[in-house]
């Protein structure tokens, strides 16, 4: 199956810094959601990208298309908290992974 990169981005450039309680909220739902996608097998990986221009996050997850990806993760609880954040999604060429 094929794979997507997706970004999350934050609600503003300075994120995590200065959350507010809501956002603290749903992010640690987030994190429970992504780790049972993890389980699942649906995604990869997943993990804030600590990028010196401004956190971001990054999810590669098993899909068939971009559109696919993105209406996966429509029930992550940073989504449906409507805080702000939103996900871009690219489609990956190929992987390399361990024992393949």
């Amino acid at each position: 199956m094929p794979a997507v990169l997706l970004r999350l981005h934050p609600p503003r450039s300075d994120f995590p810094d200065g959350a507010t309680a809501a956002e603290e909220r749903a992010m640690s739902r987030h994190a429970v959601w992504w780790q049972a996608m993890a389980d699942e097998g649906q995604a990869i990986a997943v993990g804030p990208v600590l990028d010196p221009d401004g956190v971001w996050g990054l999810a590669l997850v098993w899909a068939d298309s971009e559109t696919a990806a993105l209406r996966l993760v429509e029930g992550d609880p940073v989504m449906t908290a409507g805080l702000g954040f939103r996900y871009t999604a690219i489609q990956m060429g190929g992987l390399i992974l361990p024992g393949s």
